[in-house]
């Protein structure tokens, strides 16, 4: 049987919720009749930690040079159409946001019939539309409109803000259930300083402005001033990281937080932990609400992200309450009976029916 040949388009193998995604996905789909090519971006200061295991799981990683300013967006997009030319691909899958819109022209210049588009991520709602990220914006919903023939996202808010009124299919993000639910994976408290009488908050993600750093800093501050038994375990690297480390020292707040940088073990560290934080200004789906309410955690998220996510253990509080609100309403749930996720709606976030579906789509 002649195998379907895929490319698959990120911008690395990374920990952030896309790349961890894709290698949930490769650990749980059949290659029997398929071919997998990752073709990355690689950001110089991102590490594709699940690149080894990605090739030991059978998937073949293809590295273009990284999209830092229009020179290297320009000879990334050269080499995506030759390595695309060169591949004789069946399938693409875009996995790079707005950029999906070059990728996909891409592709059916390439001559690659079946072109996915997946909208992963929802957008900064105060891009005002006549600068020149809103003119961005439009330009690549209409090459996404013109080019993409099969649409999948997150969610419905995800698929709106990428493909408008355009059928899409909406593909839950899903995880693996067991690794975050078992306890006896648990890692050493000693291996990363954590300690007795304390508790402790948890946060994942990349130091960008999407999942807001600096506030998260402020509420910690804010939280200090209520109470001093409680310490935040903040996994994620990025580039605003220098600067929200300066913003921790200058709110006096640095030793308030234990700053692991990206991690491959995250559930192994979030069962040691009672509530989750997810400030952030827009997500797609928010695949780390899920992992976290998996392990026991509550999640403090933002209003405004979409709520697909939620199991029953998320609490919502709008990004217009100051930090203070966003700490009282920590400091209860740490004082309370704290709400938990529903087994019965964690089961529907199952990542083996993320990854069967997908295989169906790749192979219809």
């Amino acid at each position: 049987m002649t195998k379907k040949r895929v490319a698959i388009l990120t911008h690395g193998l990374s920990t952030n919720g896309i790349e961890s995604l894709l290698i949930e996905i490769f650990r749980n789909i059949s290659l029997d009749s398929l071919e997998l090519d990752v073709i990355m971006a690689l950001d110089p200061q991102e590490i594709p930690v699940h690149e080894q295991e990605a090739v030991a799981l059978g998937v073949r990683t293809i590295h273009l040079c990284d999209l830092d300013g229009f020179k290297k967006k320009l000879a990334y997009s050269i080499g995506l159409y030759k390595q695309l030319k060169k591949g004789n691909y069946d399938v693409i899958h875009a996995n790079m946001d707005m950029l999906n819109g070059i990728c996909l022209l891409i592709a059916s210049l390439a001559g690659i019939r079946k072109r996915i588009c997946h909208a992963h991520n929802t957008l900064n709602t105060t891009v005002k539309v006549l600068s020149a990220k809103g003119v961005y914006y439009s330009v690549m919903r209409l090459l996404i409109h013109l080019f993409s023939t099969h649409r999948i996202g997150c969610s419905e808010k995800a698929n709106t803000c990428f493909f408008g009124k355009k059928p899409a299919l909406v593909i839950p993000n899903g995880i693996d259930l067991a690794r975050f639910q078992a306890s006896d994976a648990r890692i050493e408290p000693a291996e990363i300083g954590l300690e007795g009488g304390v508790h402790y908050l948890a946060t994942v993600g990349r130091f960008t402005e999407q999942k807001n750093p600096f506030f998260i800093v402020d509420i910690i501050a804010a939280l200090t001033e209520i109470r001093t038994d409680v310490k935040l375990v903040w996994m994620g690297s990025g580039s605003l990281e220098k600067d929200v480390h300066a913003r921790a020292e200058k709110l006096g707040v640095k030793e308030q937080i234990l700053f692991l940088g990206a991690r491959t073990d995250v559930h192994r560290i979030l069962p040691h932990c009672e509530v989750f934080l997810l400030p952030s200004k827009w997500e797609g789906f928010g695949i780390v609400l899920l992992e976290a309410q998996a392990a026991g955690l509550t999640c403090v998220a933002s209003q405004e992200i979409p709520h697909d996510a939620d199991a029953g253990g998320c609490v919502f509080v709008s990004l217009k309450e100051n930090a203070s609100v966003w700490a009282q309403t920590v400091s209860a749930l740490l004082d309370s009976s704290r709400p938990v996720a529903d087994p019965n709606r964690l089961r529907a976030f199952d990542i083996r029916e993320t990854a069967r579906t997908i295989q169906t789509l790749y192979e219809s």
